[in-house]
């Protein structure tokens, strides 16, 4: 038995030492195929100039008949050379692809700080940028459409993405992933430091085959399904596979054709139809598997947080990524229209071609949908979030009952312990009991406190989470923070005087200063601890959607502060912006009628006078 597992270890790493070798091997020749491409095309561009000055000078119907032979013969060779090209092209992609889903594991963006992103989405941009150059070298417009559609199907998220639609895997098995289910399925997210240091794929295909992962999986699916099938409605009716086919369609119709063109037809009629393999559970096991996690003492809570902010720094980087890809196809419109870069061709240069119409427009149609699915990332990187702060942060579903002694604990979320302190915060206050109650160690005691413990928000302090990813965090928590408030003064009809009117403005400023010095990295420097994804840019932190967020709030407290109702409309020009950051109609009367001193007399007239709009 010892000496049969070791033969079978050594003939599956002996395979793939071959594989890698053939992988390598297949991308040297495309190097070459993108080369005689590119040749071709010169040379039948060369000749087409050629033959027009020939026949300014020539009037013999023989040799035009000749050249025209000669020149049909050598477009159908371009044509099957680039379909060769892009069909090998295609297959190195979906190999190289497959292998970056297998071997997935979180790296860390920035060694020590335990900053940690899925390798699916570097790995995957790199091939994608790869292809596309390449593609673009060959200055065939097919080949740049196929390869295009392959990289809009990669980062897809509607119901025909993934490279499993386009074509197969070397082994010949359909590869069903896209980066974005990939995501979903926490792919290559799970940090847990034995694994990952080990890196064994084989204990990662164990742990799938176990009953707990199961459980996990059914779990997992059941709670990322209605954010996957709401981007799906929404992206339905509108494909880029279907109108490259007609684009090629088109263009077979207009020029030669070929058996070769005619299989690549109905072989996109065959993708359009196949169907995707169901979504399955992450492949980096369970989030909280006891029986392989409490054997070494490990800390599973630890785990799960990491591999969260893990899945959401991988989100942010295939958002960036997105864009970067929408980016390099407006290079290669703008290297048509301007020519090859660094050619030295002159402006007279025969083998110059005025820019495709055709081609343009699929670019950009290509890019028009990376943009797309740029922002399809960001709204699942949102509602992610709001299900992550959630969880670690608690909800507060009615603000009108008192909440239980249990809510102020240390061990509580940090909502329901903020939800505490406003519901037995009074604010019909004299002078001597405002000077206790505003008081710094007080507020920060009660009010702050329970932030700074939130374990979501420290770790997002300690550098784990991207630029883009940590301020999300934080815009979300400010809007719950924010409602929380809102709502408690309001539904429980707090009393206010001038003196409770300056404790709520206090408090709110304490809240937005310290919610953003956590963008700000506690406020020493205006840039965060730094973003250096592959895909990903750094750069400063920007607090504007926070300080939206509170501008509701703070409008109700300047309403609270005011002498009487009439003075509101002296400040309305502070209603700018989108309505949702601005109180309406209803919510600044109910604000006017929380302060004790003013009759429902003024209140109705302030408010007649000073409608928002």
């Amino acid at each position: 038995n010892s000496s049969s597992n070791n033969h079978n270890h050594y003939n599956s790493n002996h395979q793939g030492e071959e594989r890698q070798l053939d992988l390598t091997v297949l991308d040297n020749t495309l190097d070459e195929m993108a080369y005689v491409c590119q040749v071709i095309h010169r040379y039948c561009m060369f000749s087409k100039h050629i033959a027009q000055h020939l026949k300014e000078k020539e009037h013999n119907g023989d040799n035009d008949k000749n050249k025209n032979k000669s020149k049909i013969t050598l477009d159908q060779h371009l044509q099957e050379q680039s379909l060769f090209y892009s069909t090998t092209e295609t297959k190195l992609t979906n190999a190289n692809l497959n292998q970056a889903f297998q071997i997935a594991k979180p790296v860390e963006m920035i060694l020590g700080m335990e900053m940690y992103v899925p390798s699916i989405v570097d790995d995957a941009y790199f091939i994608s940028t790869r292809a596309l150059e390449r593609a673009s070298g060959t200055l065939e417009n097919r080949a740049v459409w196929t390869i295009a559609h392959w990289v809009v199907d990669v980062w897809s998220v509607g119901e025909g993405g993934g490279v499993g639609g386009s074509a197969t895997n070397g082994s010949g098995s359909s590869n069903s992933s896209s980066v974005y289910h990939a995501l979903l399925e926490k792919r290559g997210c799970t940090v847990n430091g034995d694994e990952l240091q080990s890196g064994n794929g084989t204990n990662n295909g164990e742990r799938n085959k176990s009953s707990s992962n199961n459980d996990n999986r059914r779990e997992e699916k059941s709670r990322t399904g209605d954010i996957n099938n709401a981007v799906k409605k929404k992206l339905k009716g509108f494909s880029f596979s279907s109108v490259l086919l007609d684009a090629l369609d088109n263009s077979s119709a207009t020029g030669t054709s070929t058996n070769n063109g005619g299989d690549t037809n109905q072989d996109g009629d065959a993708m359009k139809k196949k169907k995707r393999a169901p979504l399955s559970g992450p492949l980096s096991g369970p989030l909280s598997g006891s029986s392989l996690l409490n054997r070494n003492n490990v800390d599973t809570k630890k785990i799960q947080m990491d591999t969260q902010l893990c899945t959401l720094n991988g989100i942010y980087a295939a958002s960036s990524a997105c864009i970067g890809l929408a980016q390099l196809f407006d290079t290669l419109i703008s290297t048509e229209e301007g020519g090859e870069a660094g050619s030295g061709e002159t402006d007279t240069d025969a083998a110059k071609e005025p820019i495709d119409e055709q081609n343009a427009s699929m670019i950009y149609l290509a890019k028009e949908q990376m943009e797309s699915h740029s922002k399809s990332y960001k709204n699942l990187l949102h509602e992610s979030i709001h299900e992550i702060v959630i969880e670690w942060c608690g909800k507060v579903s009615d603000t009108r009952i008192s909440p239980p002694l249990i809510a102020s604990l240390p061990q509580s979320p940090c909502l329901h312990r903020i939800y505490f302190y406003l519901s037995h915060e009074e604010y019909d206050l004299d002078s001597s009991k405002f000077h206790k109650a505003e008081a710094d160690e007080r507020i920060d005691k009660l009010l702050i406190r329970p932030l700074h413990d939130s374990r979501l928000l420290t770790q997002v302090r300690n550098g784990k989470c991207d630029e883009g990813a940590t301020i999300a965090i934080i815009q979300e928590l400010s809007c719950e923070v924010v409602s929380l408030i809102l709502e408690t003064i309001l539904k429980q009809k707090k009393q206010f005087n001038d003196w409770g009117s300056l404790l709520l403005s206090k408090q709110i400023r304490m809240l937005e200063s310290s919610l953003c010095s956590i963008v700000l990295h506690d406020g020493s420097d205006s840039t965060l601890v730094g973003s250096s994804s592959g895909v990903g840019g750094g750069g400063g932190a920007n607090t504007s959607q926070i300080l939206n967020q509170f501008q509701k709030i703070k409008q109700a407290a300047t309403i609270l502060q005011l002498n009487n109702p009439s003075d509101w409309s002296a400040f309305t020009y502070e209603l700018v912006g989108a309505p949702e950051f601005n109180l309406n109609q209803d919510e600044i009367r109910s604000v006017m009628n929380l302060r004790t001193d003013w009759s429902s007399d003024l209140i109705a007239a302030a408010c007649g006078n000073g409608e928002t709009k």
